[in-house]
C-alpha cells in the first residue's frame, strides 16, 4: 500500500489481515468494467461512508498489468500463480468481490470462473472470520445469508478490529448494532486491541453511522462510546469528566489529544468544532505538545497528523492565548526526548528549537546518520555550547566524539560555511583548544573567502572588552604589533578598539558616556595600560566625541583609583577651558578641587555676580532715565504715570529714585491754590518714595513744607 493511501485510510489494523492495495485495485476494476450507470457514484459513497479501509484506486488496470492479469475472472482463477497465495491476498479478493457484488456481471467471467471461486471460498473459509464475511456478502441464497448473518452478529469477539469488521458488513439502517453494542463498547474501552493512532477511520465510521443509538443509550457500559462521541464537539480539558472517562477506559493522553484534534474534520455528520475557532486551535496545540513530549517512539500517524496541523495552523485564524500560530503556542511547552521525534522536527517540520541531547548516548547517533552534515554540525555545536566551564580534556572528548560520529575533523568541519557560534568559539579558546594569536594570524588574509572574515569576527567578538585574561593578552600583543588606528582595518569593522568599553546613557535630553574597563584579573599597571589604549583609540578614531569620553573618565571610579587627584584636576580644568558643556560640573569640582580652590572660585564667582548685577542695574537705570525724559511734561501726573508703568518692587524703587529733581521742578510750577488732584499725586509720590527709601526723607519733607508755605501765603492774600 502506498504511503499516500495509507495516510488516507487510517486503517493500520487491517494492513496485516488483508492486502489493501489488491482490495482497492479489484474493487475499482469491477466498478470501471461495470455497465451499471450508478456504479461510480456508489463506489465513491462506499469509500467515503461505508468502508472501514477502502481507498480510491485511479488506475486498477496498471496494478493488474504488472501481474499480467487482464479481467476479473482471470484474476480469481490465476491470482495464486501471479500475485501469491498468502491468506491476506485471498481475503482481499473475496471481500472486494463481496462489496462489489451489486456491480458484478457474468460478462466479467469466462465459463465457471465465478462459481469456482465461490466454491473455493466456501471450502476454505472455515474459521476465518474475514472469509466468512466474504461468504455473507457473496451468497445469493436467502437462507444461507440469514444463517451467516445470525452467526456473525451473535458471536463474541476478542479483537476490536474483528468486531468492527463484522459491524461494517451490515447496513447501519439494520438493527444489528443494538445487540452488538455492549461488546463494541467493551472493545473500544478496556478491552481495546488496536491503537487509536493509525486507526482513526474505524472510530470515525462507528460514531458517524451509529451516533443516535450511542447518544440515546444511558447504560453504564456505554460511557466510553458516549465520551468518544463528544470529542468532535468540544475541547477535552485535562482533568475534566470526559478526560477522566477516557483515561479510565484505557486511552493514553496522546490518544485523547489525537482523537480530539483529528475527529473535528473526518466525520461526515458531526456537530463539530469550528476548525478556525480557539477550541480547535487548542486541541491541535495540545496534541503536538503531547506528541513531542512523548518519550516512546511515535507511530507514523502521529508525525503525519502533526504535519497536517502545522500546515493548517501555521497561522491561527484567532490568536489562541496571543500566539500567532501553532508552533509559538507549542514551542515553550515541549522538551523532546526521543531521537526520532527530534529527527522529524528538524528534517520534516524544520522547527527552530533549542534541542538538548547527550551526544555520547548511542540512541542519538541516528541524528548524525540521517541529518544533513551542516544541520548535525550546528546541532552538535549547541550541545557543546551548553557545557559549563569545560576543561581542555572535556572539549577534546567532544571533538573526538564528533569525528567518531561523522568521520569529519571537528576543527575543519566547524570552519566551513557559518561554522562557528561565538559561544562555541569562546569555549574552545578558554579550553586552550584554540590559540587566539595563531588563529588570528592564520585568517589574516584580506583576499580570502568570506569565512576568513567571519573567523576574524569571532576573534574580535571574543577579545572585545578584554573580559578574560586571554582576551587582554591578545589585545596587548595586537597593539604592540599594530597601531591602534589600524584596528578597524584588521577586523574589517567600522568600530574602533575603544567602542567596546563605552556605552551611552540617556540623561534627560542628552546622552552621557559611561566607561567600563575595570577587570578584576588585571594589575594596576595593566589596568592603566588598557585605559591608555582606549584613550588613544577614542582620540584618534572618534575625536568628535573625545570630550564626552574625558568626562566619562573623570566620573569613573577605576580611573580615579589609577590616577592622583592633581592629575585628574588638571584634566578637568583643561576640559572646562574648552567650554565643553559638562554635566554636573560642580559635583566634579567638589570631588577633585582643593578646598582653597573651591573657596577662591566661590569668591571669584560672587565678585563676578556682583559686577554683573551692578552693570545690569546701571543699564536698567539708564533705560528708565530715557523713558522718564520722554514721559515727563512738567506735571506731577506724568511722574505718576511713569512710576505706574513698573510693577516689580526693584523697578519701582529705581524709578522713584530718578524723579527727585523732576518732582521739585513740577512742584515749583504749581499755581496756587493747587488742585486736589495735584495735592493727591504729590503726596502719593512722596509716600511711595518714603516707603522704598528711594529719596531721602529730608528732601521730601522740605518739598512738602515749601508747598504748604506757598499755599498758606496764597490763603492770607485772599
Amino acid at each position: 500500500m502506498s504511503s499516500h493511501d495509507k495516510e488516507q485510510s487510517h486503517c493500520d489494523a487491517y494492513e496485516k489481515i488483508l492486502d489493501l492495495d489488491l482490495f482497492n485495485a479489484l474493487l475499482a476494476l469491477v466498478v470501471k468494467m461495470s455497465d451499471n450507470k450508478d456504479a461510480m457514484l456508489e463506489y465513491s459513497r462506499f469509500i467515503s461512508q461505508k468502508s472501514l479501509w477502502a481507498s480510491r484506486c485511479n488506475d486498477p488496470g496498471a496494478y493488474f498489468a504488472q501481474h499480467e492479469l487482464r479481467y476479473i475472472g482471470e484474476i480469481t482463477e490465476r491470482f495464486e500463480e501471479r500475485i501469491g497465495s498468502r491468506p491476506e491476498i485471498f481475503r482481499a479478493l473475496a471481500l472486494a468481490l463481496g462489496f462489489a457484488l451489486p456491480f458484478l456481471t457474468d460478462s466479467m467471467f469466462v465459463g465457471t470462473q465465478r462459481e469456482d471461486f465461490i466454491r473455493r471460498l466456501d471450502k476454505e473459509a472455515g474459521n476465518d472470520l474475514y472469509l466468512q464475511g466474504a461468504r455473507y456478502l457473496l451468497t445469493t441464497d436467502p437462507m444461507e445469508r440469514k444463517q451467516l448473518r445470525s452467526q456473525l452478529a451473535g458471536d463474541t469477539y476478542q479483537r476490536t478490529e474483528d468486531a468492527m469488521f463484522v459491524l461494517s458488513l451490515f447496513d447501519p439502517q439494520e438493527d444489528e448494532f443494538p445487540a452488538m453494542r455492549p461488546q463494541i463498547a467493551r472493545l473500544w474501552g478496556v478491552d481495546r486491541t488496536i491503537p487509536l493512532l493509525g486507526n482513526g477511520r474505524m472510530l470515525d465510521w462507528l460514531l458517524c453511522n451509529y451516533k443516535p443509538v450511542i447518544a440515546e443509550c444511558r447504560k453504564k457500559d456505554n460511557a466510553v462510546l458516549r465520551a468518544l462521541l463528544k470529542l468532535p464537539g468540544q475541547f477535552c480539558k485535562e482533568g475534566s469528566a470526559l478526560y477522566k472517562t477516557l483515561i479510565d477506559s484505557g486511552y493514553s493522553t496522546l490518544e485523547i489529544r489525537y482523537a480530539n484534534s483529528w475527529m473535528i474534520w473526518p466525520c461526515q455528520n458531526p456537530v463539530g468544532l469550528n476548525p478556525n475557532g480557539i477550541p480547535a486551535e487548542k486541541a491541535a496545540a495540545q496534541f503536538c505538545i503531547a506528541a513531542l513530549n512523548q518519550d516512546e517512539e511515535l507511530p507514523d500517524e502521529a508525525f503525519t497528523h502533526m504535519e497536517r496541523l502545522y500546515s493548517m495552523y501555521r497561522k491561527f485564524h484567532i490568536r489562541y492565548e496571543g500566539h500567532e500560530g501553532i508552533w509559538p503556542a507549542v514551542s515553550t511547552q515541549v522538551n523532546p526526548t526521543n531521537p526520532k521525534t527530534v529527527l522529524w522536527m528538524i528534517q520534516k517540520a524544520n522547527l527552530q528549537f533549542s534541542y538538548r541531547f547527550d551526544v555520547f548516548d548511542p540512541q542519538w547517533d541516528i541524528l548524525a546518520e540521517q541529518l544533513e552534515p551542516l544541520d548535525y554540525r550546528n546541532l552538535f555545536i549547541e550541545q557543546v555550547d551548553r557545557l559549563e566551564a569545560p576543561d581542555k580534556k572535556e572539549i577534546r572528548r567532544y571533538m573526538e566524539r564528533y569525528q567518531e560520529l561523522t568521520g569529519l575533523d571537528y576543527m575543519e568541519a566547524f570552519q566551513q560555511e557559518n561554522g562557528w557560534y561565538n559561544k562555541n568559539f569562546a569555549l574552545l579558546v578558554d579550553a586552550d583548544t584554540i590559540d587566539l594569536w595563531s588563529f588570528f594570524q592564520s585568517h589574516l588574509n584580506y583576499e580570502s573567502e568570506p569565512k576568513e572574515k567571519q573567523a576574524l569576527c569571532y576573534v574580535q567578538e571574543y577579545t572585545a572588552g578584554s573580559r578574560t585574561r586571554k582576551a587582554f593578552d591578545f589585545n596587548k600583543k595586537l597593539l604592540e604589533t599594530y597601531d591602534v588606528t589600524e584596528y578597524p582595518d584588521l577586523f574589517e569593522s567600522h568600530s574602533g578598539f575603544h567602542r567596546d568599553y563605552m556605552k551611552s546613557i540617556r540623561y534627560y535630553y542628552s546622552d552621557l558616556g559611561k566607561l567600563d574597563f575595570k577587570r578584576d584579573f588585571l594589575s594596576s599597571d595593566e589596568q592603566r595600560q588598557l585605559f591608555e589604549w582606549i584613550d588613544t583609540s577614542q582620540f584618534c578614531l572618534e575625536p568628535q566625541s573625545y570630550y564626552n569620553f574625558v568626562e566619562a573618565a573623570l566620573w569613573n571610579d577605576c580611573v580615579r583609583a589609577l590616577y592622583d587627584k592633581e592629575t585628574l584636576r588638571e584634566v578637568l580644568k583643561a576640559l572646562i577651558a574648552t567650554r565643553y558643556n559638562i554635566h554636573s560640573v560642580n559635583s566634579l569640582k567638589q570631588d577633585l578641587y582643593t578646598q582653597e580652590e573651591l573657596d577662591a572660585e566661590k569668591e571669584q564667582q560672587q565678585a563676578e555676580w556682583e559686577r554683573i548685577r551692578q552693570e545690569r542695574r546701571a543699564n536698567s537705570l539708564a533705560t528708565k532715565k530715557e523713558r522718564l525724559d520722554a514721559k515727563f511734561d512738567g506735571s506731577v501726573q506724568s511722574l505718576k504715570d511713569f512710576l505706574d508703568s513698573y510693577y516689580s518692587v526693584e523697578d519701582r524703587r529705581d524709578a522713584l529714585s530718578l524723579i527727585d529733581e523732576p518732582l521739585h521742578l513740577a512742584a515749583s510750577q504749581f499755581s496756587y491754590p493747587i488742585t486736589s488732584e495735584q495735592a493727591g499725586v504729590l503726596l502719593y509720590l512722596c509716600g511711595r518714595a518714603i516707603d522704598t527709601d528711594a529719596i531721602p526723607r529730608k528732601t521730601l519733607y522740605s518739598l512738602i513744607e515749601i508747598v504748604i508755605k506757598e499755599e498758606r501765603a496764597n490763603a492770607t492774600n485772599c
